[in-house]
């Protein structure tokens, strides 16, 4: 299950990295669990209102996306089912540098 959350946030990241803007991924000690894996997209932002709105299935803040270009707005959801059934901590969030997905891991 961790795998699958793992690469459908990196796919996510991948496509909505501004260009000329990098993903960043590390792991750093956890707050409440061992292992905290953290994905950053650099130069993107998401309005406060939609984050929590994106691991709802089928939700897009561009509206003018659509399934004909390869996305099926299911990624997050999975992600987040997935992780709720680890008990895994996880955030998605704004920072100074783009947007950040953290993931905490259970020993």
């Amino acid at each position: 299950m961790v795998s699958i959350s793992l690469s459908n946030v990196i796919v996510n990241a991948v496509q909505n990295t501004p260009e000329n803007h990098y993903i960043k991924i590390w792991h750093e000690v956890g707050k409440k669990h061992g292992t905290r894996l953290c994905i950053l997209n650099t130069g993107a932002h998401i309005d406060e209102d939609e984050l929590p709105r994106l691991f709802e299935p089928f939700y897009r803040v561009d509206k003018a996306r659509t399934r004909g270009q390869g996305r099926s707005g299911l990624g997050l959801a999975i992600v987040e089912k997935s992780l709720k059934r680890m008990d895994a901590v996880y955030s998605l969030e704004n920072t100074p540098e783009g947007v950040l997905f953290w993931m905490e891991l259970p020993d």
